[in-house]
């Protein structure tokens, strides 16, 4: 009578109360037979009444009604109870099987209904004493003999033996059926959760496939426009150019994301190995700070690297670290306005075992319901202040798996309209380094400052230099490019 889709430990209760209905009705057939012969009349009515008021447990099981079924049923036992103990009298101990439906309640009752427990404990201490008061007010409707009587207690207390046991059988039945019902889920998740991790690693596959599929057209799409923009194929009409302009220009913003989404693609497959060494992470970020001085004039945004910060060094992989420090100041020249500010600080803990990088910027700042979900994949900020640059997402999340790969952290703390900070956090110990060249090629970063800049800087800063014939050298190596593709 249990629903197949109940949790396991709410149905072993509903079993047991069930169960307990059906050993109650059977156990009446008997006393039944015996009422027959003693010519027990009223009694032999009052039970089918009970018996068919027990049914009723079921239905109730059955629509859903828990709760209520399992005080209904503790109900009709005492009720019956009640009656025994007038129709035999207070000789009779009829009235002591209430305590029995106490300790059921408490049983029958789920963990959460600890309320219900007591309520019904204490109604089945109140439906003992009704009993007994009615036992002592009301002569008995049945005289038994000292025999019978004799008879009739043994019965009661054998009654208790058979109870305990049979409460015992059905408590260790439906325990067993609950741990049978929990193996059964447990077994159905970790199948779902296979099954999620071959799709996941589908999806990985797709995106890495996908990526380097768009990279070859855009790389015969850039390559000739650069390359006629620096006038190898002849002069070009101004307006021509600058049409060219916004077309590399949109090509490297686009190859810029399909990078992006193939270093993700790569972080879930594990092979963006670390290749670590010692950097001068100062001397990094000044350098970094460098390539975007010129937009930052333009833009009217002052850069400042704190005096702290002169010489701090640190074990890591250094395009990984190049690429973390160029997004975050991409990030925070997006959302700065003319006029503002960016403060970039690189120190070391007091204890000396990490080292902090922080940018703070007088930008628009975050929300605080979303300051907590911008380092998830493709999540943005509404708000028609951060759609002035349009976002996809990605650089942040890939931002905080790098520094992961460092076993360090990031966090923001921002305050809306009063600009943000972003704190990477990066413990000073020695990585592993990949020593292997197959390795060493599995990750291999474009120019990522050069990309960064590809969504702040103008038409003019994406112009490729001169490309100018030159003679070869006989002594230099020859050099064979194997490429399936025809263009």
């Amino acid at each position: 009578g249990v629903p197949p889709d109940m949790p396991p430990e709410e149905a072993k209760y509903i079993g047991m109360c069930n169960a307990g209905a059906v050993f109650f009705i059977l156990f009446t057939i008997p006393f039944f037979i015996y009422c027959i012969v003693e010519s027990w009349y009223l009694i032999i009515g009052e039970m089918f009444v009970y018996a068919g008021l027990l049914c009723v447990t079921f239905w109730l099981n059955k629509i859903k009604w828990h709760t209520f079924a399992t005080m209904w049923f503790g109900s009709v036992l005492n009720w019956h109870l009640i009656f025994l103990s007038v129709a035999f009298g207070w000789d009779a101990i009829v009235h002591f099987l209430i305590f029995f439906t106490a300790g059921g309640a408490i049983m029958l009752f789920r963990r959460q209904s600890g309320g219900l427990m007591v309520v019904s404990t204490l109604a089945c201490i109140a439906c003992y004493y009704i009993a007994l008061g009615l036992s002592r007010l009301f002569p008995p409707l049945y005289h038994l003999s000292s025999f019978e009587l004799t008879v009739f207690n043994t019965s009661i207390e054998l009654t208790f033996i058979i109870l305990i046991v049979v409460n015992g059988l059905i408590a260790r039945y439906g325990a067993i059926l609950a741990e049978d019902r929990l193996k059964e889920e447990k077994v159905k998740t970790e199948f779902l959760l296979e099954k999620i991790k071959k799709l996941d690693n589908q999806k990985t596959i797709f995106f890495q496939n996908i990526s380097h599929e768009f990279r070859t057209p855009l790389t015969l799409i850039i390559g000739p426009i650069q390359q006629a923009m620096s006038g190898k194929y002849g002069p070009i009409e101004r307006a021509l150019k600058e049409q060219f302009s916004i077309v590399l220009r949109s090509a490297n913003r686009l190859l810029r994301l399909i990078n992006q989404l193939l270093d993700l693609s790569k972080l879930d497959a594990g092979k963006m190995p670390l290749k670590a060494k010692t950097v001068n992470l100062s001397k990094l970020a000044a350098s970094v700070v460098d390539a975007f001085q010129g937009y930052s004039k333009d833009a009217g945004i002052k850069i400042n690297m704190m005096p702290i910060s002169q010489n701090v060094t640190l074990h890591c992989d250094e395009e990984m670290m190049e690429k973390v420090l160029s997004n975050l100041l991409s990030n925070a020249l997006k959302f700065t306005p003319k006029g503002g500010e960016i403060c970039i600080e690189i120190s070391e803990s007091k204890d000396g075992k990490q080292v902090n990088l922080s940018v703070r910027d007088t930008g628009c700042g975050i929300p605080e319901k979303e300051a907590l979900l911008i380092f998830d994949r493709f999540q943005q900020v509404d708000g028609t202040a951060t759609r002035k640059k349009e976002g996809t997402g990605i650089g942040l999340s890939l931002l905080k798996e790098l520094v992961k790969l460092h076993d360090g952290t990031v966090r923001v703390e921002s305050t809306e309209g009063s600009g943000s900070e972003f704190i990477v956090s990066l413990p000073k110990t020695n990585m592993d380094e990949s020593l292997s060249q197959d390795t060493c090629d599995a990750y291999k970063l474009e120019s990522c400052v050069h990309m960064e800049q590809v969504e702040l800087i103008g038409s003019n800063e994406c112009v490729a230099p001169a490309v100018n014939d030159y003679t070869v050298n006989k002594e230099s190596p020859t050099i064979l490019v194997v490429e399936d593709n025809k263009d």
